[in-house]
């Protein structure tokens, strides 16, 4: 009997990190039942940040709720966690309540709930670091056109004096290719 009590003592305190830690994540978490696809348990930062309540969201589907921007996107995590049983740092596009799009960092695992197989599901927004990349790859895009299409000579030179680049411009100048000019002293 003492054995038994410790270990029903041990499966509370264990249960009780679980809980502890699944509601008070920053990471929006979600458990869904793989057998019907329905969500049966969110933390608050899920709600948030997919703009739902838990009234709206329990027991529905991710279609019913159309989150998915891309239906395929669904399929690829299911076929994930059929073949190696977790996905890790997945890059998907979502969509919210109000049908704003974002990005996630998406990790899953499969996980038995009572006698239902079940996912365990963890969401990182990454919108604004997404978006941050779009800006900085349209304004390199920009520079390098400028660059590119200047009649000015460009070249970068390194503080020990080596030649890192040279536009267009600079190539037909000098009368040099680019493999020519590239890593030699100015």
């Amino acid at each position: 009997i003492t054995d038994r009590k410790r270990a029903e003592i041990a499966l509370q305190e264990s249960e009780e990190k679980f809980a502890k830690a699944f509601r008070n994540s920053p990471n929006a978490i979600t458990i869904t039942r793989v057998s019907d696809g329905r969500i049966i348990e969110g933390n608050e930062s899920a709600y948030e940040l997919f703009g739902y309540t838990p009234e709206e969201v329990l027991g529905k589907t991710t279609a019913d709720l159309n989150i998915w921007a891309n239906p395929d996107d669904r399929q690829r995590l299911v076929a994930g966690l059929a073949s190696k049983g977790f996905v890790q740092k997945e890059e998907f596009v979502l969509q919210k309540k109000d049908k704003t799009p974002f990005y996630v960092n998406l990790s899953a695992s499969l996980i038995t709930i009572g006698n239902q197989q079940c996912f365990l599901s963890s969401f990182i927004d990454i919108t604004d670091r997404k978006r941050a990349e779009e800006a900085l790859k349209e304004s390199e895009d920009r520079y390098r056109g400028v660059v590119e299409n200047t009649t000015a000579i460009i070249l970068r030179i390194s503080p020990g004096g080596l030649i890192t680049f040279a536009n267009r411009r600079a190539l037909d100048f000098f009368g040099y290719t680019a493999e020519e000019l590239i890593g030699r002293h100015a």
